[in-house]
This record gives structure tokens, sequence and C-alpha cells, in this order.
């Protein structure tokens, strides 16, 4: 008695088993399959023949839906290539002109130093005597 007591507490209080459900159901999909009229089928290659027809004919359906979806994605990646194309060319400009300007930095921080010198330079013996 304790067992199935044990059971309803632990489905009751346990999120375990009703998120396993929830997740069976989220991943499961239905289709919606229209009725097809065989008509009369008198033997059962007939219903062989019907049935290889039926499934040839959802197969290229399944097969226009992927190439639709694949054509769909080859158009965003050449989109995104694209993209990167513009991107790292603009990179690229950016780049130049960093290292441009960091050449002009350095120049100047260069000539700075050295106009800085010039100038302790006659203080240096003005001060010792």
């Amino acid at each position: 008695m304790s067992g199935p007591g044990n059971k309803r507490a632990a489905g009751d209080g346990g999120s375990g088993p009703p998120e396993k459900k929830l997740s069976r159901e989220e991943k499961t999909t239905t289709t919606l399959i229209e009725p097809i009229r065989l008509g009369g089928i008198s033997s059962t290659e007939e219903m062989d023949l019907k049935v290889l027809q039926f499934k040839n004919k959802k197969l290229a359906e399944r097969l226009e839906q992927r190439q639709a979806c694949e054509d769909e994605l080859r158009e965003r990646i050449e989109k995104l290539e694209k993209r990167q194309a513009t991107d790292d060319a603009t990179l690229l400009i950016v780049n130049r002109y960093w290292a441009q300007l960091d050449e002009t930095v350095e120049a100047l921080l260069r000539c700075h130093e050295s106009q800085g010198e010039l100038s302790s330079a006659p203080e240096a013996p003005g001060t010792q005597e």
C-alpha cells in the first residue's frame, strides 16, 4: 500500500514526469493527411500500386519543400557572404586609417619629446652654474 501512495505523492509533488510528457508533446507534430479516394480495388497489386503512387506523391512534395528551404538558405548564405565581404573591406579601411593615426601620434610624441629635451638642455647648464 505504501508503494502506490509513494507513487502518487512523487507524481503530485515531483515535476519530472509531467515535464517529460510536455517535452514529448512539443516534439510530436501531427500532420493532417487528406483522405484519398482509391476507387475500386480488385487486387492486392492494384492496392500496392495505389499506395506506391501516394507515397511517391508525398515524397515529391517533401522534396519540393526541402529544395525550397535549401534555396532560401543558399540565398541567405549569399547575402551573409556579401555582408561579410563589405564588413571585411570596411575593417581594412579602418585598420589602415588607424595605423596612419598611430604613426602620426608617435611622430608627434617624438617631436614633442625632442622639443622638451631641447628646451630643458639649456636650463640644465644654467641651473648648475
